[in-house]
């Protein structure tokens, strides 16, 4: 049914004074939601009074009834533990056009409210990661043929 997956284009600007281009995808974003409740092991009614709405919005949202707000939509991501552009792509307000690595993205976030020391513990735990598959990778030495005359 069209009134599930809405497709309206404008500009918005946000709280952090960015624009963007919104073209709102509710079904997406419901998804990313449940999919966010579900690995905190949260429902719905604990979202709704972590970012201050009543349950049947959170529920309208998800389901595509209503749309999010961009305040709103930073305050579920803030919520869900997710950086702030998951939530805006899913919500159809960021360019779809070059895929992002969702991980890449959620480590960065997480790795951006480390403290400085705690940063330094990461990047040398990271590196001797990088560079223990390095060594593991095989070594592929190309064989000489010999030639007999």
């Amino acid at each position: 049914m069209l009134s599930r997956v809405k497709l309206i284009f404008h500009q918005m600007k946000f709280t952090d004074g960015n624009l963007y281009y919104m073209k709102s995808n509710t079904n997406k974003l419901g998804t990313w939601i449940r999919e966010g409740l579900n690995e905190l092991g949260k429902n719905q009614a604990w979202l709704a009074d972590k970012i201050g709405v009543q349950a049947p919005q959170v529920s309208r949202i998800i389901s595509g009834a209503s749309e999010a707000t961009p305040d709103l939509l930073s305050a579920i991501a803030d919520a869900l533990g997710k950086p702030r552009a998951q939530a805006y792509r899913a919500a159809g307000y960021l360019n779809q056009e070059s895929p992002k690595d969702e991980w890449v993205e959620e480590m960065t976030y997480k790795l951006n409210k480390l403290s400085p020391a705690m940063r330094g513990v990461a990047e040398r735990f990271i590196n001797s990661m990088v560079e223990g598959q390095e060594a593991d990778q095989p070594k592929t030495k190309t064989k000489q043929r010999s030639s007999t005359l």
